[in-house]
């Protein structure tokens, strides 16, 4: 049985993706830096018998070390096959309380906090993962944004860190080949409201017609638009798709919009 490693596992699109890769046959790691969420994951996961629930800060070396060990000495035999590279800082823009906020308004922390969760947390669980996937001849999927690609104002911390991760991905690539594959996808506007293993605040409201309708695909974007990107990388063994990006986001990429 093949394992996976999927950071960011406990909420949103990285729950999806490790519950998905988890049914479909794969021995699975839910890594999540949200012990509350993993605690109550298992009761909301049809069958965990495939299933490794683990703590990992992946802007701490430490702890993404240990996520390592710990997840591959739960079953040495399986070593591993991939690694979704899915956690990170999930907020656009540089103050998540006040976007009007500029850059020169906040302390460096607000942009760095980005590049060191985002950008070297995906580096630190690469760089731990290499050893076994080159063994298994395996892949990384990073998750970057579509936010790497165009932006709105004030999200420069975001923006410059999946940035990163789609430079990274392809340096990955280029260094590991042939025995390590290396791809990324880039998601735009994908709804997982309904994905938060512990939802706090207010009901959010219903999308409305219009944030389907810009989109030149007719509608927002679902998980499992990404999943089946995912799955079909991971699934990749003839090994000639590498160093890529796959934008998952409707055309919005694609579309001019000026104010009228």
């Amino acid at each position: 049985m093949k394992h996976i490693i999927v950071t960011g596992a406990a909420n949103g699109l990285g729950r999806y993706l490790a519950t998905d890769l988890l049914t479909r046959g794969y021995r699975v790691t839910f890594a999540d830096a949200d012990r509350a969420a993993l605690q109550k994951l298992p009761s909301l996961i049809p069958d965990t018998k495939n299933a490794h629930f683990q703590y990992c800060d992946i802007s701490s070396e430490d702890s993404v070390k240990k996520l390592f060990e710990d997840a591959i000495s739960a079953d040495p035999e399986a070593g591993l096959w991939g690694l979704v590279n899915n956690a990170g800082i999930a907020a656009a823009f540089l103050d998540p309380q006040n976007p009007a906020a500029t850059m020169d308004e906040l302390p460096s922390s607000a942009f760095l906090s980005y590049v060191n969760t985002n950008l070297v947390g995906t580096y630190l669980c690469s760089r731990y993962a290499v050893p076994y996937l080159r063994k298994s001849k395996g892949c990384v999927v990073n998750i970057a944004s579509t936010r790497a690609w165009m932006s709105e104002a004030n999200c420069e911390g975001y923006a410059a860190s999946k940035g990163g991760v789609l430079a990274l991905t392809h340096a990955m690539a280029v260094s590991l080949g042939p025995n390590v594959r290396v791809n990324s996808v880039s998601p735009g506007w994908i709804d997982v409201r309904h994905l938060q293993t512990n939802p706090e605040g207010e009901e959010q409201e219903e999308l409305r017609k219009e944030d389907h309708d810009q989109h030149p695909a007719g509608r927002v974007g679902m998980p499992e638009d990404v999943a089946r990107v995912v799955r079909m990388l991971v699934e990749d063994v003839g090994g000639f798709i590498t160093g890529q990006d796959f934008l998952v986001d409707g055309g919005m990429t694609k579309k001019m919009i000026y104010e009228e």
